[in-house]
Parts: C-alpha cells; structure tokens; sequence
C-alpha cells in the first residue's frame, strides 16, 4: 500500500498441477489475539479521506496498523511522529485501544517508506531505531509493507537459503526485533501478489522476493494479508487464470499460503503451507481506495469465506485441493480504517458480523488416530506415505525413524533418502484440544538406484500418463484407462475410471 498509486503487477499463466505439502512447524505467535481478526490500516497522513484519530477507530477492528514508519536520509533509520496531535496523545490514544483489547501496530512502508539494509552496520540501525520507536509509543508489532529494495539479486534461486544481502539482512532484523519482545508481539506483512503468489510462475528480481523473508521468519510471523487488489490477475493451483474482485480469486490466491506451492512451476521445489491462522486476506475498504482494481462486495466475498473456512462451494470454477477448508483461516485486512469509514462502514459492519458468526465452539475432543497408513517407495531416494484424513484434525504429525516432524498433511513426501535403506513411520492426528495416539507403525524400503520393480515405475503426481501405461501403487500394479496427468488425490484406487488393478 501506498499514499499514491500503487503498481500494477499482474500474474502470468503457469500450467503446473498439484503437489503435496512439505513440513511445516508448530509455534503459534502473538497468542493474545482473537481467532478470527479484522485488521486495518489507518491513515498517518490526509488524502481526502480525512483524519481521524486513533482512539477513535470503530470498534469493530482487532489490529490497527499506523501507515507508515518510514526511512530517514539513510534509508535505514526509521521515523515516526504523529500527524495530529501530540506524542502523548498518541500514546494515550493506542493505551486506550489495549485497555479495549485492540493491538496498534507500526507498518514499515508507504512512498517514502523504502528501507534499505546492504551490511550489518544499515540493519543494526533499522533495529536500534525501530525499537526505539516502538518503546516511546507503546506499539504491539510491526508490519511489514515495504515493495521499493525488495527484489531478489540474479543467481538467488534457493528460497530457503538467500543470498541477496538485503533479504538476509531484513529477515535477521525481523528476528532481531522479535526475540526482543517476545512471543505476543505481532509480526505481519502485507506484499502484493507478484511478491508472493508471483513466485508460482516465475522466481526472480520483484517475482517470489516475498518468499525467502517469510520462509526465513515462519516461527515468528503471526500473519499475513496479501494485497489481493492492484493485481489484475493470478495463476492458480489449478492452472487458470483468476481475475482480482471475484470469489475465485479469493480462494485460489488464499489457497496458494494455505496449502503451499511450487516456486516457478517446479514440483521438486515447494513453498511450504503456512500454518491456518497465519494466513488472512488483504482487500479495499471500497473500489476507491484500490484505483487498479481488487475491490470485491461483501456478497461475493462471504461466499468466498465460507469456502475457504467451511468448504461450502458457491458453485464457481475454482475448487479447493483441500475441499473441506481452512477451519484456522484468520481473517481479513483492509486499506483502510479511513476509507471504510468515508464508505460508511461498509467493510467493519459486514465482515464483524461475519465473523462472529463462523467462530467455532471450542474444540474438547481430541481427534481419533488416523487410519490406512501405507508407503510407497517412488525411487531410490523417497517414499510418499498416506493415510486416511481425520475429521476433526487440523494438522498431522508424522515420525520417521523416531524423528517427530510437525504440521504435515497427507500424503508426505520423505526425500533425499539412501538407496536400498528401510524408514519406520508412524502417524498421529492434532487438533487444539491436542493430539491422537500414535497409529500403528509400517516400514517401507527405498528402491535400488534408479530402478524399479519388475521395471514398472510407481505412480507419481504432475506426471502425464497415456492409455496403457502401467505403474505400481501400495505394491498393486494399475494399466491406464485414458490419458491424463495426475494430481494429488487421483491416486489409482481413488480414480477406477483412469485406472484398472491388474
């Protein structure tokens, strides 16, 4: 977001089918927060929309993010005064909010908000002066919406592993400033999609450079709204082509943080799935506030959420991998807390009411422990193991060989394995209420070098088969019935009319 115009990054077409999701992580951040959250930006500057002061916000609104902290002359040291009022106004103003249960939140961002951090020295003085100004007014986290210097460095192909001095830079500064508070201090970003969802169709300069920051911060990271507005359009798990303000954008674009995808088409290169409550959506308060597009009404828009969070389809052409939904989806953003307000509260008085009303009880039962565990052995160097999903699960662990790895989905791809070497997994169901047994364990081989049994290639997903082709899955040989390319859930015994057991 920003005090003018905002760039116009439309996403490109990919043709890349779905995958499986990688390992993720259990900490959960700022755990003083409600579960379902409407988070605003509120202006520290006049547009037109008018000022308003901060103790006086709607209530309806959970976070508030003051628009923007923004560099100095050196690009790294960071400023912020009040525009109306004084400093203690200000922080009486965000006082009064937490004694409300509100949370005030810094955005890093805006026209003059670059921030530019090449050595140690530069992201020393970003921290020094962001916790100063955090300490003189009292701000429960900050935001990251910076666009300007974010763009990855030629040859930086490895999201887990940046080279790019200023990416490196900015995440061991979030990191820095977050051990510094604690666990209950807000960590959030809002980047475009090209930022992000971008990274779907290609990884480079402006393309993903989201990506290695929040992969980098994930244990920190409490949420985060990207701007689904001044996009024109994005590339989806399914293929297609999805154009900003409809449903289907909506979930396509969500769907993409919550289940994880593949960083430029590639299968064997997966940003992994944020955890539920990580994930919210950022949308214009009305279609003013997003000269470029994205403003989408709260009719359409409710029949995207009660997809995404309770699987109920509105009947469009986008549908979810995962088709019960996100139970944990967190909520929603908008630009701006002025802009609702100069449209008569549109936004706080629909979404609110919404919200309210899709809270779930609290969960009491733990979830039964999973069924159906099996593995096949791919290759030489994996094995994909399954089993039966859980009702009332909202995450599986998984044991491999005593090692427990946490917040998985099925089916799980364990790579980089020995040749020829045995693996013992075990499942196990999580929910909030906490977690199942353990299922009973199985034991699975890795294949010989490159070969397979009986010279049959196991099943695989994102692979084209053609009629006639055979391949081997749970130790079950399948002929092809019609071509197709596979995908996760198209499993042979799942799909009779592509696959016949021999």
């Amino acid at each position: 977001m920003k005090k003018g115009l905002k760039l116009l990054f439309p996403m490109m077409l990919a043709i890349v089918l779905l995958f499986t999701i990688i390992p993720g992580y259990s900490t959960v951040a700022a755990t003083s927060l409600n579960t379902r959250l409407l988070v605003g930006y509120w202006h520290n500057f006049d547009n037109g929309t008018g000022i308003i002061n901060l103790r006086n916000v709607s209530t309806k609104w959970d976070v508030i993010n003051v628009a923007f902290g923004e560099s100095g002359g050196d690009r790294c040291t960071m400023q912020f005064s009040p525009v109306t009022g004084s400093d203690a106004d200000f922080k009486s103003d965000i006082a009064y909010l937490n004694s409300l249960g509100k949370k005030v939140v810094l955005s890093i961002g805006g026209q003059n908000g670059v921030v530019i951090l090449p050595d140690s020295a530069s992201k020393q003085k970003f921290v020094n002066s962001m916790i100063s100004i955090i300490d003189k007014y009292g701000f429960n986290g900050i935001d990251i919406d910076l666009e300007s210097g974010i763009a990855l460095n030629g040859g930086d192909n490895d999201f887990k592993n940046p080279t790019t001095p200023q990416i490196l830079n900015l995440i061991s500064a979030i990191r820095e400033i977050s051990d510094h508070y604690g666990s209950n201090f807000i960590v959030s970003m809002a980047p475009e999609t090209a930022y992000v969802q971008g990274g779907y169709t290609a990884y480079g300069n402006i393309w993903g450079a989201y990506l290695p920051i929040i992969y980098g911060i994930r244990d920190k990271l409490t949420y985060i709204h990207v701007q689904h507005y001044n996009a024109g359009s994005g590339a989806a798990l399914d293929g297609r082509t999805y154009t900003q303000g409809t449903a289907d954008y909506e979930v396509a674009m969500a769907e993409m943080l919550l289940h994880g995808f593949p960083i430029a088409g590639s299968s064997s290169n997966i940003f992994p799935a944020l955890r539920q409550d990580q994930v919210m959506i950022g949308l214009p308060a009305c279609a003013a506030a997003a000269p470029s597009g994205g403003y989408i009404s709260p009719t359409e828009m409710k029949k995207a959420l009660d997809y995404i969070i309770k699987g109920v389809s509105y009947g469009g052409s986008y549908k979810l991998v995962n088709s019960s939904g996100y139970p944990g989806f967190r909520g929603l953003m908008s630009w701006s807390v002025n802009w609702d307000a100069k449209n008569n509260y549109e936004f706080t008085n629909n979404y609110r009411a919404y919200f309210d009303g899709v809270n779930p009880p609290p969960v009491t039962t733990i979830p039964a422990v999973p069924t159906g565990l099996s593995g096949t052995s791919v290759s030489s160097s994996q094995i994909n193991v399954s089993w039966n999903l859980v009702s009332n699960a909202t995450s599986y662990d998984i044991s491999i060989d005593g090692n427990i790895i946490t917040n998985v989905t099925s089916p799980y791809q364990n790579k980089n394995l020995a040749a020829v070497s045995t693996h013992t997994y075990m499942v196990r169901a999580v929910n909030s209420a906490g977690a199942s047994a353990w299922s009973s364990s199985i034991s699975v081989k890795t294949q010989e070098g490159n070969t397979n049994p009986g010279g049959v290639l196991a099943w695989a997903p994102n692979t084209v088969y053609k009629a006639g082709d055979l391949v081997t899955y749970s130790g079950i040989a399948y002929v092809c019935l019609q071509g197709h390319t596979s995908l996760v859930g198209w499993e042979p015994p799942n799909v009779p009319a592509l696959w016949k057991a021999q």
